[in-house]
C-alpha cells in the first residue's frame, strides 16, 4: 500500500510540475506578445498606473500563476487522497477475493484428490480380478524397487504370500544370485536398468528364486511407469518357463539325436525345401557326392543328379524307391537307390531323400550275372566234355572195328594194282583213288584214337620258343609252297615251361597248317612268345577253382597271327568241336583243333583263337611258367 502512494505522488507531482511549466511558458509568451504591443502602439502611454502596461499585466500575471499553481496542487491532492481510499477500499476487496479463491483451490485439490483416489480405487477394483485371474506373476515397483504390488500368480510362482512379498526389494526376493548360484549384482538386474534409465527389458535366459530355496527358468518384462513424463516406477510381468524349457531341450535332444543318426548313416539323407534348395546334409552324402556341408547347403537338390534325370517328376517317386544315376563332384556318373518322402512344417513343404550308392551292388550283380554266365558256359562245357567223352569211346570203338576192315581194303588194293596190266590206266587211277579214300579215312580213324586216347604225357622243362621254331622246320615246306612271309618275335632267356614236346609241336604244327589253308593267296604269319606276370583278373584268370590262372602267376604265351579271311561269328564257337571244320569238304577232318584243345589242357594251359581289328585271326597259348628251385 504504501508503495503505491509513493508511486503515485511521485507521478502526480512530475503531472503537475509538467502542466505549470506549460501554463507558465503559454502566459510569458503572451506577456512578450502585449510587451511589444504596448511600445507599438502605447509608447506615450503612463506605465506605472496604466492597467494596461506591461508591468502591471505581468504582476496580474504572477498572481494568476500562483493561483493556478495552488488549484493544480489542491486538485492533485485531493486527486490523490481519493486514490488512496480507492486503492485501500480496492486491496481489502482483493484480499478478501484472494483468500476466497485459496480457500477455494484447497477446496478444488482435495476434491481433485479424492477424485483420484476413487479413480486409483474404481482401477483397483476393475483391474484387480484381471491382475488375480492372470496365470503369469505381476510386481508393481516403486522407485527404489520395493514390490508395492503383487498379484497372486507373483505369490504361487514364488512360493510366498502376497503379504510377504509387499515392501521387499525385488532383486533380492526374486533373483538375488543367478543359476549357478554365484552373485547377481543390483546393477546388472535389467528391472533396475528398467527403473534409471525408462526403457522395457525383456529377458528369457533367468532364473527367479522361491522361498524355500529353490529355482526356475523365468521369462520377464520389466515395464517403466510414467507419470507426467518422469518415472515413478515399473510393472513386471513374469512366467514360469521350466516346460518351455524342458521342451526346447527335448527338442534339442531329439534334434541331437537325429543329427547322431543321420550323421553316423552311411547312406545319405539329403533335406531340401519346396524351391529343392538343400537344408540338410550328413557325412553319408559328403561320402558319396564329395561335397561338404558348407557347400551343399543351399544349393539345387537335381545338381547331384545326372543331367538326362533332373527333369523327373517328384511326385510319383515319393513314397517309392527308384535308382537313377547320380553325379559325384568331380563330373563321374554312379548308380544310386532313392528313396523320397515329404513332410510339412509352418514354412511350407520339404522333402527327405535316402540315398544310398549301389555301385558295388551293381558290380556285384554283374559279377554274380557273369558268374552265372560262365557257370552256364562251364555246364555246357561239361555237358560237351561227356558229349565228348561218350564221342571219344564211341570213337574208339567205330576206330577199332573199322581200322581192321580198312587195312584188308588196303591189301586188296595193292593185289588188285599188282595185278592189272600196266597199259590199263583207268583201272590204275580208279585204284589210286581207293588207296586215298583209304589213307584219309585212316587219318580220320589215327585222330578219333588220339581224341579218344587217355594220353600219357613226358613232361620235361622245355623252352617255348624252341618249340616253336622245331614246329616251323616241320611246315618249312608247306610255308615255301603257300608263299607265306613268316615274322617270327620270339623272346630269349624265357621261364622254362613243362611239356611233352611231341604233343606241343603236334599242336602248333595244326594250328600252322590252318593258317596256311587260311591265306592260299600267301599272306603273313607271325609268331611271337614272351612271358608276364598276371595283375588283372580276365578270362581264365582268377581266384575260382575253374581259373587255369591265379593273379601273380607268370606265365609264357606264344601268338599264332595270320592275315587270311577270318572265321565268322557263328563258328568260333565250334572250332574245338569235332568233326566241325571251316574247310571245303575234302580238305580237313574236323579233328584237328579239337585234339589240339584236349593236348593244352592236358597241359593245364590255355588256347584261344580268335579274328583281329585288322583280319585274320590269332591264336593264343599260354602256359604257366616253371617255378624256379
Amino acid at each position: 500500500m504504501l508503495e503505491f502512494s509513493a508511486v503515485t505522488l511521485v507521478i502526480m507531482v512530475i503531472v503537475a510540475a509538467a502542466i505549470s511549466a506549460l501554463v507558465t511558458a503559454k502566459l510569458y509568451q503572451h506577456v512578450w506578445v502585449l510587451k511589444a504591443y504596448d511600445t507599438a502602439i502605447r509608447p506615450d502611454a503612463p506605465k506605472g498606473t496604466d492597467p494596461f502596461s506591461v508591468p502591471h499585466i505581468r504582476e496580474n500575471f504572477r498572481n494568476l500563476l500562483w493561483i493556478t499553481y495552488s488549484s493544480v496542487g489542491g486538485g492533485f491532492v485531493v486527486l490523490y487522497i481519493s486514490l488512496i481510499s480507492i486503492v485501500a477500499r480496492s486491496s481489502k476487496t482483493i484480499n478478501r477475493q484472494r483468500a476466497a479463491l485459496e480457500r477455494a483451490n484447497a477446496d478444488l485439490r482435495g476434491a481433485n484428490e479424492q477424485l483420484r483416489e476413487a479413480q486409483e480405487q474404481l482401477v483397483q477394483e476393475r483391474m484387480a480380478p484381471i491382475l488375480n485371474s492372470a496365470g503369469e506373476g505381476i510386481c508393481g515397483l516403486d522407485l527404489q524397487g520395493d514390490i508395492a504390488f503383487a498379484n497372486p500368480a507373483a505369490a504361487t510362482l514364488t512360493g510366498s504370500r502376497v503379504e510377504d512379498l509387499i515392501g521387499k526389494p525385488h532383486h533380492e526376493i526374486l533373483h538375488p544370485t543367478k543359476a549357478d548360484g554365484t552373485p547377481y549384482g543390483r546393477d546388472e538386474c535389467p528391472i533396475s536398468a528398467a527403473l534409471r534409465e525408462g526403457a522395457s527389458r525383456q529377458v528369457d535366459d533367468e532364473v527367479f528364486w522361491k522361498k524355500d530355496g529353490t529355482s526356475f527358468p523365468v521369462e520377464y518384462i520389466s515395464t517403466p511407469i510414467r507419470q507426467g513424463g518422469t518415472i515413478v516406477g515399473a510393472v513386471v510381468t513374469f512366467e514360469d518357463i521350466t516346460e518351455r524349457k524342458q521342451g526346447e531341450k527335448a527338442l534339442r535332444d531329439s534334434a541331437m539325436r537325429f543329427r547322431s543318426v543321420t550323421q553316423s548313416a552311411n547312406d545319405a539323407i539329403i533335406s531340401a525345401d519346396e524351391s529343392d534348395r538343400i537344408i540338410l546334409w550328413n557325412r553319408g552324402a559328403q561320402t558319396i557326392f564329395g561335397y561338404a556341408e558348407e557347400d551343399a547347403l543351399g544349393t539345387p537338390l537335381t545338381r547331384l543328379l545326372a543331367e538326362r534325370f533332373r527333369s523327373l517328376d517328384k511326385i510319383p517317386m515319393i513314397g517309392k524307391t527308384v535308382e537313377l544315376q547320380g553325379l559325384r563332384k568331380d563330373g563321374s556318373e554312379f548308380p544310386l537307390e532313392l528313396s523320397l518322402a515329404t513332410w510339412t512344417a509352418e514354412e511350407g513343404l520339404f522333402y527327405t531323400a535316402i540315398i544310398r550308392d549301389i555301385t558295388e551292388r551293381k558290380q556285384a550283380e554283374a559279377k554274380l550275372k557273369e558268374a552265372n554266365t560262365e557257370l552256364h558256359a562251364l555246364q555246357l562245357q561239361l555237358i560237351q566234355a561227356e558229349k565228348m567223352e561218350s564221342v571219344g569211346r564211341l570213337a574208339a570203338g567205330v576206330a577199332h572195328e573199322v581200322k581192321n576192315p580198312l587195312s584188308i581194303v588196303l591189301m586188296g588194293i595193292n593185289y588188285l594194282a599188282d595185278q592189272l596190266p600196266t597199259a590199263d590206266g583207268d583201272a590204275r587211277n580208279v585204284l589210286q583213288d581207293m588207296e586215298h579214300a583209304v589213307a584219309r579215312a585212316d587219318s580220320v580213324i589215327r585222330g578219333l584214337l588220339d581224341f579218344s586216347a587217355a594220353s600219357v604225357l613226358t613232361l620235361n622243362a622245355e623252352d617255348l620258343s624252341f618249340v616253336v621254331k622245331q614246329s616251323l622246320l616241320l611246315v618249312k615246306h608247306e610255308i615255301d609252297r603257300s608263299h607265306v612271309k613268316v615274322v617270327k618275335e620270339l623272346a630269349e632267356d624265357l621261364p622254362a615251361v613243362k611239356l611233352d614236346r611231341a604233343k606241343i609241336e603236334q599242336v602248333f604244327v595244326n594250328i600252322f597248317m590252318n593258317a596256311l589253308h587260311a591265306m592260299p593267296g600267301g599272306g603273313m604269319l607271325t609268331v611271337r612268345t614272351y612271358a608276364k606276370r598276371l595283375t588283372e583278373a580276365g578270362h581264365q584268370v582268377g581266384s575260382r577253382k575253374a581259373d587255369h590262372f591265379r593273379l601273380g602267376d607268370t606265365v609264357v604265351a606264344a601268338e599264332v597271327e595270320d592275315t587270311g579271311t577270318g572265321i565268322s561269328a557263328d563258328q568260333l564257337t565250334k572250332i574245338f568241336d569235332p568233326f566241325f571244320t571251316t574247310k571245303p569238304t575234302g580238305k580237313g577232318t574236323g579233328m584237328g583243333l579239337a585234339v589240339t584243345s584236349k593236348i593244352v589242357a592236358l597241359h593245364g594251359g590255355t588256347i584261344d583263337i580268335g579274328n583281329r581289328k585288322e583280319g585274320g585271326v590269332r591264336a593264343t597259348i599260354m602256359f604257366k611258367a616253371q617255378e624256379k628251385g
